[in-house]
């Protein structure tokens, strides 16, 4: 397996995969481009009817997401990810025509994994153009950028998703309740998957071609180089099925900078877009792109310090919550200083469990936007039902102060005590992960995935009752 610094390398800065020969069109998959924009905007409005109720929720219309002030803002967005090695959107070309997205995003460096979407243009959404570009994105992260894991979140309306991503070799591991919020609601979601010790020899790619899909790679000639075909552009024409979107929640796949491996006396593909654009167009980008960026940079900068406020302000869980348990025995969890187990960059509590007084163990929880993750520790012999209750208090509180939708909490499958104090507080068992955690030492270790809704929580009985102070 590569070394981890190929996730943060050049091998995210120049990307151009395949071509591929499907039912007589050239398909590649490469880094998108700011010039991508036009056709971008072409399909997606004419494709509203088949993305939307599977695309992210927004406060903003559909119009509105899809101007080039939105265009830019999202490339800025994702550029900055994608230079730090979090994310790589790329885009799908049929016949030198944007057709769609792909993208790995986010990208976990740390723990090795990431969460692959992908998008098709309705009237080029066939002969398994979608799931070939899938699996050469799949092939390349766990080859050249060393990812052991990719998942594909799915909302479980969306059919030809969920065909697509059974059909690319992902596997089923969890059925997510409520978990993203998906054409203006919380839909349930599956979580597809797959880790490098499925691979098929030869790859993802080879696999599919073995399996029946009618695709391959072009001939070379005695040169080594590859034969250019002669292919018409495709008769476009009206949609009969909607494309396939194999990540419904898929994070907005903006442009990346135009970075591609460069041939001995070939234009850099920079200097081809000016060429293509002209010097008026490429004038009238650089402007947009500079006032949005500086927009963006002022948003983000007053956003930190709104957050930051409020956070300081007291708009964050209380300083200590008190409860008692079901044998009525009083608990308190106290808030202390953060050791970082949970996701870097986010803002956790953490709290020190006491149970008559005593200490039994500690809970962290993020609350990110309408869900939060929660990590939490004891030993065997402090998984009481104090521990339980403790749990449960703090569950509940998330809910009544932040008005969080859902909580959820990854548990190693090697410490059954605390899958045991998860279903005592009311969570409930969505699937395992393969893979998903990767210790120092460098293995892969599966884990439980365990949530509870407000729903859910709401319709609970005997629920301990909590006493934040602040």
């Amino acid at each position: 397996m590569p070394h981890l610094a190929a996730v943060r390398g050049s091998a995210l800065r120049r990307v151009r995969l395949g071509p591929l020969q499907v039912d007589g069109h050239s398909m590649i998959v490469r880094n998108t481009r700011l010039t991508d924009f036009d056709r971008w905007r072409e399909i997606r409005l004419r494709d509203r009817e088949f993305i939307e109720p599977y695309w992210t929720t927004s406060a903003l219309t559909w119009d509105q997401r899809h101007t080039r002030t939105w265009w830019i803002r999202e490339y800025l967005r994702l550029r900055w990810a994608w230079a730090r090695g979090r994310a790589l959107p790329l885009s799908i070309v049929i016949d030198g025509e944007f057709a769609g997205q792909c993208a790995l995003n986010p990208i976990d460096p740390h723990h090795r994994s990431a969460e692959l979407g992908i998008w098709m243009d309705s009237r080029s959404a066939r002969h398994a153009v979608g799931s070939l570009a899938g699996a050469l994105t799949v092939d390349y992260a766990f080859t050249t950028l060393g990812l052991h894991r990719v998942t594909a979140p799915t909302c479980v309306d969306n059919r030809p998703a969920r065909l697509a991503t059974s059909r690319s070799g992902m596997r089923l591991e969890a059925t997510m309740v409520r978990a993203l919020s998906v054409g203006g609601h919380p839909r349930d979601h599956e979580l597809w998957a797959v880790t490098t010790d499925q691979m098929p020899p030869g790859g993802w790619v080879a696999g599919l071609i073995a399996a029946g899909v009618r695709a391959e790679r072009p001939e070379t000639n005695r040169s080594g180089r590859r034969r250019r075909s002669r292919t018409r552009s495709p008769q476009r024409s009206a949609p009969t099925n909607p494309p396939d979107t194999l990540s419904a929640s898929a994070r907005d796949t903006s442009p990346t900078p135009d970075t591609e491996p460069r041939e001995p006396g070939a234009i850099p593909v920079g200097e081809r877009d000016a060429v293509t654009m002209g010097a008026r167009d490429a004038v009238r980008w650089s402007v947009a792109v500079f006032a949005v960026g500086l927009r963006f940079l002022l948003g983000t900068l007053a956003r930190g310090v709104i957050s930051a406020v409020r956070r300081g302000g007291g708009d964050a869980l209380p300083d200590r919550i008190d409860g008692v348990d079901t044998d009525n025995q009083p608990i308190s969890l106290h808030k202390r200083p953060i050791r970082g187990r949970l996701h870097r960059g986010a803002s956790p509590d953490g709290y020190d469990v006491l149970a008559v007084g005593q200490p039994i163990g500690w809970l962290e929880l993020v609350p990110t936007g309408p869900n939060a993750s929660l990590a939490m520790g004891f030993r065997p012999q402090h998984a009481s039902s104090s521990a339980a209750a403790a749990l449960a208090l703090l569950i509940a509180t998330a809910f009544e102060d932040f008005g969080v939708e859902r909580v959820e909490v990854r548990i190693d499958t090697d410490h059954p005590h605390l899958s045991a104090l998860a279903a005592a507080a009311g969570l409930r068992r969505e699937g395992v992960l393969t893979g998903a955690r990767r210790e120092p030492d460098g293995r892969f270790l599966d884990v439980e995935l365990w949530a509870v809704t407000r729903a859910e929580e709401g319709a609970r009985t005997g629920r301990a009752q909590a006493h934040p102070k602040r």
